[in-house]
């Protein structure tokens, strides 16, 4: 069995893949954090704005309250409209979170499946040498219990014993 993981290549790959969906993510996640701030804050506007207008009073200066109810209903309706905007914004930024979370969800599955095989491969690896250091602790267990015979030296195996 060859010490060098063959899929080692996959794996690099793997983590890249897997480090630019959880950069996607973040990124997507933060786009609909900005967009839900900025509805947040088109609907405080239209809010607070819908209480500060007073109602219309007969007095002098009715022409000027007029125009003046008249530019906050203008105003008024812009903001609604850009809360619209806003919060279908933020509908397609959380569709753009869930893609973005199904794909990174999706990449760490395919790198777990290598980093599967590479810990397999590793405990293979780490078997292969349990069962040579045995083999060579009973080959010397072997050789002292025969006694030194022809051509035995006492000299330690080459390779050593890990």
């Amino acid at each position: 069995m060859t010490r060098r993981f063959r899929l080692r290549a996959a794996r690099r790959l793997r983590e890249r893949e897997f480090e630019e969906a959880g950069t996607a993510l973040a990124a997507a996640t933060a786009a609909l954090r900005e967009a839900e701030e900025r509805r947040l804050s088109l609907h405080t506007a239209l809010t607070v704005g819908g209480r500060s207008v007073r109602p219309p009073t007969v007095s002098a200066g009715t022409l000027r309250d007029a125009e003046a109810l008249q530019q906050g209903a203008l105003h008024r309706q812009r903001l609604r409209a850009e809360l619209e905007e806003a919060t279908t914004e933020v509908a397609a930024r959380h569709e753009r979170v869930a893609t973005a979370r199904g794909a990174w969800t999706e990449a760490k599955a395919r790198l777990r499946a290598v980093e599967l095989l590479h810990e397999r491969f590793l405990a293979e690896l780490a078997r292969e040498d349990a069962r040579r250091e045995q083999r060579e602790l009973d080959d010397l267990a072997q050789r002292r219990r025969s006694g030194p015979g022809i051509g035995a030296t006492s000299a330690p195996m080459s390779g050593g014993v890990r």
